[in-house]
């Protein structure tokens, strides 16, 4: 029984939505690489790192068939808007960093020496009696 690639899905999302599509439809099927892929992100190299679905040659129309009402998952080009708010947020990323703690960066100090620093400033409230 010879085995016949039939798919080679780029993501989790659709190899999941094949699979599920030929055990529904009760066809046998093997993932190549379907530990392997997931480990290795970044380029994808056929045979190395990509997964890909194979049924034996006897299932390979009913399993196209099964398979043939999935729509490919591509990812919308950016609108113009897409484009303008992601300029926008580039230049008014300096809400994310209050100017002072900006400040603090830029010098080299993380967020650990300068929280413990505040930390010896601040009276300690447990060392406090009560009224």
């Amino acid at each position: 029984m010879s085995l016949v690639r039939i798919a080679m899905p780029e993501t989790e999302t659709h190899l999941v939505l094949i699979t599920s599509a030929l055990e529904a439809a009760g066809i046998p099927y093997f993932v190549h690489n379907n530990g392997m892929g997931g480990l290795m992100p970044g380029l994808q190299i056929a045979a190395y790192n990509t997964r890909s679905v194979m049924v034996p040659q006897s299932c390979v129309e009913p399993a196209l068939e099964a398979i043939s009402t999935l729509q490919p998952l591509t990812a919308p080009a950016p609108s113009g808007g897409d484009k303008l708010r992601i300029l926008a947020e580039a230049l008014l990323l300096g809400w994310f960093f209050p100017a002072g703690r900006r400040h603090q960066f830029e010098q080299g100090e993380t967020l650990a020496t300068a929280s413990a620093a505040e930390d010896q400033e601040s009276p300690s409230r447990s060392n406090s009696t009560p009224p």
